[in-house]
Protein backbone atom coordinates (compact mmCIF):
# COMPACT_ATOMS: atom_id res chain seq x y z
CA UNK A 1 0.00 0.00 0.00
CA UNK A 2 2.82 2.28 0.92
CA UNK A 3 4.44 1.56 -2.52
CA UNK A 4 1.10 2.46 -4.09
CA UNK A 5 0.57 5.67 -2.33
CA UNK A 6 4.23 6.66 -2.86
CA UNK A 7 3.70 6.02 -6.80
CA UNK A 8 1.04 8.06 -6.93
CA UNK A 9 2.35 11.02 -5.13
CA UNK A 10 5.71 10.33 -7.27
CA UNK A 11 3.09 11.07 -10.44
CA UNK A 12 1.91 14.11 -9.20
CA UNK A 13 5.04 15.90 -8.33
CA UNK A 14 5.83 14.78 -12.15
CA UNK A 15 2.78 16.16 -13.69
CA UNK A 16 3.33 19.22 -11.43
CA UNK A 17 7.00 19.89 -13.14
CA UNK A 18 5.51 19.37 -16.27
CA UNK A 19 3.04 21.25 -16.52
CA UNK A 20 5.51 24.48 -15.35
CA UNK A 21 7.43 23.48 -18.52
CA UNK A 22 4.77 22.95 -21.25
CA UNK A 23 4.88 25.46 -23.82
CA UNK A 24 2.88 29.29 -22.93
CA UNK A 25 1.88 29.51 -27.22
CA UNK A 26 -1.47 28.09 -26.51
CA UNK A 27 -2.70 30.21 -23.37
CA UNK A 28 -1.33 33.53 -25.08
CA UNK A 29 -3.93 33.06 -27.59
CA UNK A 30 -6.53 34.21 -25.05
CA UNK A 31 -6.84 37.66 -24.44
CA UNK A 32 -8.51 36.93 -21.06
CA UNK A 33 -5.53 34.72 -19.80
CA UNK A 34 -2.20 36.10 -18.18
CA UNK A 35 0.87 34.62 -16.93
CA UNK A 36 0.25 36.45 -13.57
CA UNK A 37 -3.00 34.80 -12.83
CA UNK A 38 -2.70 31.95 -9.71
CA UNK A 39 -4.74 29.69 -12.45
CA UNK A 40 -2.40 30.34 -15.35
CA UNK A 41 -0.21 27.41 -15.26
CA UNK A 42 -3.71 24.68 -14.67
CA UNK A 43 -5.06 26.46 -18.18
CA UNK A 44 -2.09 25.93 -19.89
CA UNK A 45 -1.90 22.00 -18.86
CA UNK A 46 -5.43 21.73 -20.14
CA UNK A 47 -5.41 23.85 -23.32
CA UNK A 48 -2.59 21.63 -24.25
CA UNK A 49 -3.53 18.46 -23.12
CA UNK A 50 -6.82 19.12 -25.54
CA UNK A 51 -9.36 19.09 -22.48
CA UNK A 52 -10.81 22.67 -22.61
CA UNK A 53 -10.57 25.20 -25.88
CA UNK A 54 -11.92 28.41 -24.42
CA UNK A 55 -15.39 29.95 -25.12
CA UNK A 56 -15.08 31.62 -28.38
CA UNK A 57 -13.66 35.25 -29.73
CA UNK A 58 -10.16 34.87 -28.68
CA UNK A 59 -11.13 34.50 -25.24
CA UNK A 60 -11.22 31.78 -22.10
CA UNK A 61 -13.65 33.00 -19.24
CA UNK A 62 -11.84 31.63 -16.37
CA UNK A 63 -14.01 33.74 -14.21
CA UNK A 64 -17.35 31.99 -15.71
CA UNK A 65 -19.64 29.31 -15.17
CA UNK A 66 -18.90 26.17 -15.63
CA UNK A 67 -22.12 23.90 -17.21
CA UNK A 68 -23.21 20.21 -16.88
CA UNK A 69 -22.62 20.11 -20.96
CA UNK A 70 -18.79 21.60 -20.22
CA UNK A 71 -18.18 19.19 -17.31
CA UNK A 72 -19.38 16.69 -19.82
CA UNK A 73 -17.39 17.54 -22.63
CA UNK A 74 -14.10 17.39 -20.53
CA UNK A 75 -14.95 14.16 -19.24
CA UNK A 76 -15.14 12.97 -22.72
CA UNK A 77 -11.80 14.36 -24.16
Amino acid sequence: MKKAVSLVLAIMLSTGIFITSLPTSAVQTFSDVTEKMWSYGSILYAVSAGYMKGVGDGKFDPAGSLTRAMVATVLWR
